[in-house]
C-alpha cells in the first residue's frame, strides 16, 4: 500500500514548492499582473466618486467629460491587465501539472516490478490523471488570490481613509467568516482525501472490466462485473455528495456574512449623509469598496477548497514519489565493454519476498558470445526468474550475473537494459502503427531499417498485406493482429535494439504449432549474431539452441544438446511431454551438473 491513513499536508507542500520552483518567473509574473489588476480596480470606485462631486453634482461638463476618459482609460487598462493574469495564471498551472506528471511517471518506471504487481493500476492512473487535476486548480486561481488579498487589504485602508466608524461597522463580520475558514478547511481535507482513494478504486475497476473483457464474456460475468462497478461508483457518488454537501453548507456564508456588513453600512451611511458629514460621491465610493469584499472573501473559500483537494492529491502522489526503487543505478557506474556479449551466473541464488524457497539456488551457467542457450524445465522451475535477472528486473539475492565480465549491478540500468532485448511471452504491442512499434526500442530507427528487420524477423510478407502497410494501426495491446503476427512484431522489435543479449521468454509458447515454424524460422535468423537465452517449451524450438540446460526446483541439474539429454535424462523427456508437463512426479534423484 503506498497509501496513508491521513493526507500529509506538509508532504503535500514540500510537492507543490518543488513544481514550481522552476517557474518562478512566470508565478512572479502573475503576481504583478494580479497586483496591477488589483490597483486598477481599486482606482475605479475613486474615480467614479471623483465624477459625481466634481462633474455631476456641480454641473461642470469638462470635469464630468476629462473623468469620464481617465475611466475608460483606467477600464481598458485593467481589461488587458486582467487577461494577462489569467494568461500567466492558466500557463503555471499547466506547467506544474506537466512537471508533476513528468516526475511522477519517470519515477513509476524506474520502481521495481514487485511494486507494479501489487500495486493496482487503476490507483497509478488515478494519480496521474484526476489527482493532477485538483492539483491544476488552485495554481489557476492562486495569482487571482493574491491579487484579491492585495485588494481586499487596500479597499480596507481606503474604507479606514473615508470613514473609520463605518469601516469597522464594514468589516464586523470578518471575524466569523475567519471562524468559518478554518471550520470549512478542518472538514473539507478527510472528504477529499476519501474521494480521491474512491475514485482511485473506481478506475481500477474500470481498468479491469476493459483489460478483461474478453473473459468477461467468455464467462457470462457481465452482470456481476456490473454489480462491481455500481459498488465502486456508489461509493464515488457517497464521497461526492458529500464533499458537495459541505461545500454547499460553508460556501454560500462566504456571500451572506459580508452582504451583513453592506446593509449596515447602507444604513448607517444615509445617516451620515444626512448630517453632512459624508458626501454623497463618498458613501457610492465606500458601498463601491464593501462590494469589493465580497469578491475576495469568496474567492478565498473557494481558493481554500480547491487548495485542500490539492493538498490531498499533492501528498497522494510524493508518497507514491517517496517509495524507494529497489533496483537502481550504482553510486558510481562503470562502462560495459565492447565486446561480443558473454553472459555468466556465478553462485546465483534468489528468493521472491515472502517465500520460503528460492526460486533459483547456487546456479552456476556461462553462455559464450554469440552462443543460443536454451532453458528448460517445468513450471516453477524457475525459467523466467532466471532470465529476469539479465536486464535487472531483479537482482540476485546472492551470487553474480555478469556481462562480458561486468557484474550488471554495477552499470547503469540503461546501459544494462540497452545491452539487452526481450521478447516476452506475451508480446505487447502499443497503440499506434506497426512502423511504429517495430521501432520502439530504437526510435531513431530509418524506415529501411524498420523494413529489413521485419523481413528477418518473418513479419515483412503478411505487412505487407495490409492496407496501410507499416502505417497501419495497430489497436491496444496488439489487438486486429494474430498471436503469431505479434510475436513476429516483437521479434523485429528486438532485432532493431542495438542489444548484444537477446533474451526469449517463452516466444513461441502462445502460437500453435503452425505459427510456430514460422516464428522458429525468424528466431533462427535473429539469434545468429547474438548472445540468446531462449526459455522454449516445444522440440522444434529447442532445436535452435546450441546448447540447451535443464532447470529443476531451481537447480540447473544437466546441460548438452537436445539429442543428448534426450537419451539420457528421464526428467527431460516428461518435461517436453506438453500432457505431463505439469505433473509433480518428476525425479529427485538428479545429480547436478559440476
Amino acid at each position: 500500500m503506498v497509501d496513508s491513513a491521513e493526507p500529509d499536508t506538509r508532504r503535500g507542500w514540500h510537492v507543490l514548492r518543488v513544481a514550481v520552483r522552476p517557474h518562478r518567473r512566470v508565478a512572479a509574473a502573475g503576481i504583478l499582473t494580479g497586483l496591477l489588476w488589483s490597483a486598477s480596480k481599486l482606482a475605479v470606485p475613486a474615480l467614479v466618486a471623483r465624477t459625481i462631486d466634481q462633474g455631476v453634482v456641480p454641473g461642470d461638463r469638462d470635469a464630468l467629460y476629462a473623468n469620464i476618459a481617465l475611466l475608460a482609460c483606467v477600464g481598458l487598462a485593467g481589461a488587458l491587465i486582467a487577461g494577462l493574469r489569467r494568461w500567466y495564471a492558466q500557463l503555471l498551472a499547466y506547467l506544474v501539472e506537466r512537471d508533476i506528471r513528468q516526475r511522477l511517471v519517470a519515477h513509476l518506471y524506474r520502481l521495481h516490478l514487485g511494486f507494479h504487481d501489487t500495486t493496482p493500476t487503476g490507483l497509478l492512473v488515478s494519480r496521474t490523471g484526476s489527482d493532477l487535476l485538483q492539483i491544476q486548480q488552485p495554481f489557476i486561481g492562486i495569482p487571482m488570490l493574491l491579487s484579491s488579498i492585495v485588494m481586499l487589504l487596500g479597499a480596507i485602508v481606503l474604507l479606514a481613509l473615508i470613514n473609520v466608524p463605518l469601516m469597522l461597522v464594514a468589516l464586523s463580520p470578518t471575524a466569523l467568516i475567519l471562524v468559518v475558514a478554518v471550520r470549512f478547511t478542518q472538514r473539507l481535507g478527510p472528504r477529499s482525501e476519501a474521494l480521491q482513494h474512491r475514485l482511485a478504486d473506481l478506475s481500477g475497476v474500470v481498468q479491469e472490466s476493459v483489460t478483461g473483457m474478453g473473459a468477461i464474456k467468455g464467462l457470462g460475468a457481465e452482470q456481476p462485473e456490473l454489480a462491481r462497478l455500481r459498488g465502486r461508483a456508489a461509493g464515488v457518488y457517497d464521497a461526492a455528495i458529500g464533499l458537495t454537501r459541505i461545500r454547499a453548507t460553508y460556501l454560500p456564508l462566504f456571500d451572506f456574512l459580508p452582504a451583513l456588513g453592506l446593509v449596515a453600512t447602507l444604513w448607517l451611511g444615509s445617516v451620515f449623509v444626512e448630517r453632512g458629514t459624508l458626501t454623497l460621491g463618498e458613501l457610492v465610493l465606500f458601498n463601491a469598496y464593501v462590494l469589493m469584499l465580497v469578491g475576495p472573501l469568496r474567492l478565498v473559500g473557494m481558493t481554500l477548497s480547491q487548495l485542500q483537494r490539492a493538498l490531498v492529491s499533492a501528498s497522494l502522489i510524493g508518497e507514491l514519489l517517496e517509495v524507494e526503487p529497489e533496483i537502481a543505478d550504482p553510486p558510481s557506474p562503470v562502462p560495459l565493454p565492447d565486446e561480443e556479449g558473454e553472459l555468466r551466473f556465478e553462485g546465483v541464488t534468489f528468493a521472491y519476498p515472502g517465500s520460503d524457497e528460492p526460486a533459483l539456488r547456487d546456479l552456476d551457467l556461462t553462455v559464450s558470445a554469440g552462443e543460443t542457450v536454451a532453458v528448460v524445465g517445468a513450471t516453477g522451475s524457475g525459467k523466467s526468474t532466471l532470465v529476469s535477472l539479465v536486464p535487472r528486473l531483479t537482482d540476485p539475492s546472492a551470487g553474480r550475473v555478469l556481462i562480458d565480465g561486468v557484474d550488471v549491478r554495477d552499470v547503469a540500468l540503461d546501459d544494462v537494459r540497452s545491452a539487452v532485448a526481450v521478447v516476452f511471452e506475451d508480446s505487447l504491442l502499443f497503440t499506434g502503427t506497426i512502423a511504429d512499434n517495430i521501432r520502439f526500442g530504437a526510435p531513431d530507427a530509418s524506415e529501411h531499417e524498420v523494413r529489413a528487420a521485419a523481413r528477418v524477423a518473418g513479419a515483412h510478407d503478411f505487412i505487407s498485406l495490409l492496407d496501410d502497410g507499416y502505417d497501419a494501426l495497430v489497436g491496444e495491446r496488439g489487438s486486429g493482429l494474430s498471436g503469431g503476427q505479434r510475436q513476429r512484431i516483437a521479434i523485429a522489435r528486438a532485432i532493431l535494439a542495438p542489444a548484444r543479449v537477446l533474451v526469449l521468454d517463452s516466444a513461441t509458447s502462445a502460437v500453435d504449432a503452425v505459427k510456430e515454424v514460422e516464428i522458429r524460422d525468424a528466431i533462427a535468423e535473429v539469434t545468429k549474431d547474438r548472445t540468446t537465452l531462449l526459455i522454449a517449451h516445444r522440440a522444434a524450438t529447442i532445436e535452435l539452441a546450441d546448447r540447451v540446460v535443464l532447470l529443476h526446483e531451481g537447480r540447473l541439474v544437466d546441460h548438452g544438446t537436445h539429442a543428448e539429454l534426450l537419451s539420457r535424462s528421464a526428467l527431460y523427456r516428461r518435461v517436453l511431454a506438453r500432457d505431463e508437463a505439469d505433473n509433480p512426479e518428476t525425479d529427485t534423484d538428479v545429480e547436478l551438473v559440476s
